[in-house]
């Protein structure tokens, strides 16, 4: 009832138990009007309303109270043309946000929140107010336009641990760059990206402490170079010059001369270790498979035959058997707990270790150097059988990080890192 045209209203208990209500309503001479061509609207329904003054009726009993409906997702009503929902604004409360406001759907909710960002705080969500209430989600329904809150919880600055960061400088250098972080704490490894332009190499690089002394570094062989970060600031100086004329030529159009892996790549096709996937491709950045990894170590040894190593996925008429059986007897390769070799799949880069160092030994070599790996994060990752050849293979210089302190050893060796650590390996 709408309380607006009530006079009057009164209770009485009639027959015993029975409770009377009566209601008295002003006198009106009100005459409903529908205009049936025009639409009234709120947020979630429509309606054909009433054109005379002070009508007496709520918008539910109008002619054509109905909710709105959207077909095709747009957020205006089919039949009578309102844009439909509430308006959910958002309040980035010191933050960032890119969202200033949504509309509901039909039935009062969004399908999505927004992030936000703020510099030294954790989001920890929307909330219907800027300190307290409730934390709302995609499954909240809202009856009205409503602010929205971001709450924050401030990071706690990190404990001093007695290390300082310090800056790295590079000098800006003609027909090349170097990519490094800009900086780093005192023993931190630092590993430097040198960026050639085409036709150039490297020619020198120097690198300074805050006193003028040279540090000390390692060129890694795959276009990388690291030092360990002294106490204080470092610059770092690189001349590049014009590549020189390769000796080999190479029929691959993906392996260019100031490519980190060109040297590799010539040797392992020089010396018949590698061909290219097709004649005119070497597909550097692609992975390779354990049966080819232990066909390169065969043709070094000029294997023809072996006996069944009992493999249940290699067959006798497989191009890689007689390397696969060889490698297996020869205790230079193991299989899986099922009875497979699994040729072709990719080999990891702790797999490549172990067959290497593996052959290294059954070739009489010296195989007990070892590095210690504690400075890579992901150290634990390596299977436990592949602990010690992994050492190995960093302490001889064939495997470095992949980033300054990682060395994925379940990531897949491409064709271009193998050829790096062939050319090592076998050209010693």
């Amino acid at each position: 009832v709408n309380m607006d045209f009530v006079q009057s209203v009164s209770s009485a208990i009639v027959d015993g138990d029975n409770l009377k209500i009566t209601v008295t309503f002003k006198t009106t001479t009100h005459t409903h009007n529908f205009d049936e061509s025009k639409w009234a609207s709120d947020e979630m329904h429509h309606w054909h309303g009433c054109t005379a003054d002070g009508c007496p009726l709520f918008t539910e009993d109008m002619p054509g109270y109905a909710k709105h409906t959207d077909a095709d997702n747009n957020g205006i009503c089919d039949t009578c043309g309102a844009e439909i929902g509430y308006t959910i604004t958002f309040d980035a409360a010191g933050g960032d946000c890119d969202t200033a406001s949504v509309r509901t759907d039909l039935d009062g909710k969004i399908s999505a929140l927004p992030e936000a960002s703020r510099d030294g705080y954790t989001f920890r969500g929307w909330f219907t107010a800027a300190s307290g209430g409730e934390q709302v989600t995609t499954e909240t329904v809202y009856s009205a336009d409503t602010t929205l809150y971001a709450q924050w919880e401030k990071i706690p600055e990190p404990p001093y641990d007695g290390k300082y960061s310090y800056e790295i400088f590079t000098d800006d250098s003609d027909h090349g760059a170097l990519d490094v972080d800009r900086y780093a704490t005192e023993g931190e490894k630092v590993t430097i990206t040198v960026l050639p332009d085409d036709g150039y190499a490297l020619d020198e690089i120097v690198i300074t402490d805050k006193h003028g002394e040279e540090a000390d570094f390692t060129d890694n062989g795959d276009g990388t170079i690291t030092f360990t970060m002294p106490s204080g600031d470092v610059t770092i100086t690189a001349t590049f010059a014009e590549a020189d004329e390769p000796e080999c030529a190479l029929p691959f159009v993906d392996v260019h001369a100031n490519d980190w892996f060109f040297d590799p790549v010539c040797y392992v096709y020089r010396e018949g270790l590698m061909t290219g996937t097709s004649a005119t491709t070497f597909a550097p950045n692609a992975t390779t498979t354990r049966a080819m990894i232990v066909s390169i170590l065969a043709r070094q040894e000029n294997v023809t035959s072996a006996e069944d190593a009992g493999f249940t996925d290699v067959d006798e008429n497989d191009w890689f058997a007689t390397a696969v059986n060889w490698a297996a007897r020869e205790g230079i390769v193991a299989g899986f707990e099922d009875e497979s070799f699994r040729p072709n799949e990719a080999i990891t880069r702790e797999q490549l270790a172990a067959i290497l160092c593996n052959y290294s030994a059954w070739k009489g070599k010296d195989t007990s150097a070892r590095a210690d790996l504690d400075e890579y994060t992901d150290a634990i990752s390596i299977s436990s059988w592949a602990t010690d050849t992994m050492s190995w293979a960093v302490a001889e210089q064939l495997l470095a990080g992949v980033t300054e302190n990682t060395l994925e050893p379940q990531g897949a060796a491409t064709r271009a890192q193998v050829a790096a650590v062939l050319q090592r390996f076998l050209s010693e």
